[in-house]
């Protein structure tokens, strides 16, 4: 008859403790990963919803209609067409006494559609 090891059930227990925390860990390495990704489009949006008002404002504030496209860097810059990661849009549209003014940021990159915004400004107002 084969004699037990005094250490065995130590050993099991160890290994299933190690066991365990491998798995647990894998989980939160996910987790942390999911969250830093949920953070940067929630930025984006951020990001995005701000140089759109922005725009909004300007627009408003000068009556004049705003250019077709805005390209900004991964920071929100200023930027070409050649170097920007997002696109601002803008659609104008008249109707009766109004043109409508709609704003879309988009990630060129992943083609993920960020924000949309839509304004109003009296026809005829702007120059």
């Amino acid at each position: 008859m084969k004699k037990e090891h005094p250490l065995s059930p130590f050993y099991t227990e160890l290994i299933l403790n190690l066991l365990f925390f491998a798995i647990a860990s894998c989980i939160l390495v996910y987790v942390f990963a999911y969250s830093q990704a949920l953070n940067q489009e929630s930025q984006d949006q951020q990001n995005a919803a701000l140089e759109i008002q922005t725009l909004v404002e300007t627009a408003k504030a000068t009556s004049v209609l705003p250019e077709s496209a805005y390209y900004y860097t991964q920071d929100w810059q200023n930027c070409s067409k050649a170097s920007a990661v997002f696109v601002i849009t803008v659609q104008t549209e008249t109707q009766n006494a109004l043109t409508q003014l709609t704003f879309r940021a988009e990630n060129l990159q992943t083609d993920d559609f960020i924000w949309t915004m839509t304004a109003a400004m009296k026809a005829g107002f702007y120059t």
